[in-house]
């Protein structure tokens, strides 16, 4: 039952016929689905932007310390996604 839930659920043969704009929010320590599976649907579905960020989680609240470079970056990354999503939304 399982093997087939997870084919009817998979979305990839659908993906390259998205014509609108997706944009996917990922948590960069995220401890139940991994970044990787973000950024392989943003691989496969053209017009798609992806943020990865050390600031989102997805069962509870991240604790690991951050050195001041790695929130400027994560601060930049979430700015220009930011921007990209209010161009497309225009």
């Amino acid at each position: 039952l399982v093997p087939r839930l997870y084919r009817e659920l998979d979305p990839g043969s659908y993906l390259g016929s998205l014509r609108c704009p997706v944009f996917f929010l990922h948590g960069a320590y995220d401890d139940l689905i991994p970044p990787r599976e973000s950024l392989e649907l943003h691989r496969q579905i053209p017009n798609s932007y992806v943020l990865i960020s050390p600031f989102l989680t997805h069962t509870h609240p991240y604790d690991k310390e951050l050195a001041f470079r790695q929130k400027a970056q994560a601060v930049f990354k979430t700015v220009v996604f930011c921007r990209q999503f209010a161009r497309v939304m225009r």
